[in-house]
């Protein structure tokens, strides 16, 4: 799986490298990972691309509920479970708005719609409910897809091809526990291979 990750970064950054309206960063939240940004020509939208990990303990009051979802563990008592590993992948399409401060720089707010999909391997520790307290482990892979909503704001510095920027949104699930709502957010820094002011 890191193979996998270091070729899509590979062809990710040399694509980046002969193309204009571009950035490529870091963002640090959830998920955590690389982000691709492309403005469109008509300065009014963009597409986001990302993939990254997330914390084993960021969603783990998520993945303690999904015990009693799954069947398999019918008539079992959960007793811990730890993530060993989680990739989560996003598209976007994001409308940019301009967003007029004093000072230098550029400012802009934005929104949009999207969607992400995460996979993470769970080794389940349980106990039969009518068992002699022996603990059984099981290992489960769990994939969620689902809709996003972000709402950001990011901050271009003038004499740098640098942008801030922070967001927050909401995923709607609808794979594996349809209906779950669940919050994100990040803040992060991407390299600019163009002047965007």
């Amino acid at each position: 799986m890191k193979n996998i990750l270091l070729l899509i970064i590979s062809i990710t950054v040399s694509y980046t490298l002969r193309a204009q309206h571009q950035s490529i960063g870091l963002r640090i939240g959830d998920p955590t990972g690389v982000t691709y940004k492309k403005y469109l020509a008509n300065s009014v939208g963009a597409i986001e691309l990302g993939f990254g990990t997330v914390s084993p303990e960021q969603n783990s009051r998520y993945y303690r509920k999904s015990f009693q979802h799954y069947k398999q563990f019918d008539g079992k008592n959960y007793f811990n479970h730890r993530v060993n590993s989680t990739l989560v992948l996003q598209g976007r399409y994001l409308f940019q708005n301009p967003w007029e401060l004093q000072g230098s720089g550029k400012y802009e707010w934005y929104w949009g719609v999207g969607a992400l999909m995460k996979i993470a391997n769970i080794d389940y520790r349980y106990t039969e409910t009518n068992g002699n307290g022996t603990i059984f482990k099981e290992d489960k892979t769990d994939l969620d897809l689902g809709l996003e909503i972000p709402l950001g704001m990011e901050y271009t510095f003038e004499d740098a091809p640098i942008t801030l920027f922070g967001e927050f949104g909401l995923m709607l699930e609808l794979t594996d526990r349809p209906g779950i709502f669940q919050l994100k957010g990040a803040l992060g820094v991407r390299y600019n291979f163009y002047q965007k002011l």
